[in-house]
């Protein structure tokens, strides 16, 4: 006869509380900045048991104000972005409201505005990167140098 080795049991509800707790140190963070006629907008997210997660840069070339909204619809075809549903989704609600979008959120139509501006050629495709804002700018100011690019329109300084 073998004898059985004794089992620890770990408690998993309270591991979940624990893991909980460590998600509610973490918060959402949103900044913004347009250089060069380019819009872009950082988005650092907690991630669920991970530590030091890329945040989420969306850039939006030949800015104008009405095309905020494709910011919307540019992180939410991130699939990661979703995850830990609803957080982020009520992150991504409490910011439309906050930049004062009017209406209620619908990702849907965003989604299908997003579409028709591609295939009309007013707007490209969602451009997301997984790195820091900071990362992104200093990318683009060295493509911009090499191709003798000039300031357009008004920046607003990033932070």
């Amino acid at each position: 006869m073998i004898k059985p080795d004794r089992l620890e049991s770990k408690d998993i509800y309270d591991q979940r509380i624990y893991d909980h707790q460590n998600m509610e140190d973490q918060q959402y963070k949103y900044s913004e900045c347009i250089q060069d006629g380019i819009f872009f907008a950082e988005i650092i997210k907690p991630e669920f048991n991970q530590k030091d997660v890329p945040p989420y840069t969306i850039v939006i070339e030949d800015w104008t104000q009405s095309k905020m909204i494709f910011m919307f619809s540019s992180i939410c075809s991130v699939p990661s972005f979703g995850h830990l549903y609803p957080a982020d989704r009520n992150f991504i609600v409490s910011l439309w409201k906050y930049k004062n979008l009017g209406g209620e959120f619908n990702l849907q139509e965003l989604a299908d505005k997003h579409v028709k501006a591609v295939k009309d050629g007013s707007m490209h495709e969602p451009v997301v990167y997984r790195k820091s804002m900071g990362e992104i700018l200093d990318q683009f100011s060295e493509a911009n140098t090499k191709t003798g690019g000039k300031r357009r329109r008004e920046e607003v300084p990033c932070k």
